[in-house]
């Protein structure tokens, strides 16, 4: 996995940065088939604005690029680490939908490749009707 940081109206922060790396690691676990080596996971930190003191001005964007899938999670928290839990649980959340959609597909090419299957070539009409057999 290729993670690279962005930082913006911010200075760099190895803390955050290895914080931030762990938890796409604890990621992984959850889609190793989909997680290689060629997968880019591109990280934007920073402030949205310069002049706030208050209020959720820490902005962090996540975003993994899967094989003819983009996932991306946006978050604006007070502070960093709130906003690195939520991008965290929402990547998760579309993690388990992308490999449950993979899946389903999977599901209903076996499927058709089954009933084909089913189906004897002497047998595909008779009197006008398909006939079954197990």
């Amino acid at each position: 996995m290729n993670i690279t940081f962005r930082w913006i109206n911010l200075e760099k922060d190895e803390k955050i940065e290895e914080l931030m790396r762990t938890q796409l690691l604890g990621l992984e676990k959850f889609a190793k088939d989909l997680f290689k080596k060629e997968t880019l996971v591109q990280v934007e930190l920073g402030k949205s604005t310069r002049h706030h003191r208050k209020g959720p001005y820490f902005y962090l964007e996540c975003q993994l690029s899967f094989p003819k899938k983009i996932l991306r999670a946006v978050a604006e928290k007070e502070s960093f680490e709130e906003a690195i839990d939520e991008v965290k649980d929402e990547l998760l959340r579309q993690i388990k939908k992308y490999k449950s959609s993979l899946r389903a597909k999977a599901e209903r090419r076996m499927r058709k490749i089954k009933r084909e299957k089913r189906v004897a070539k002497e047998a595909q009409k008779k009197e006008g009707k398909r006939v079954w057999y197990e």
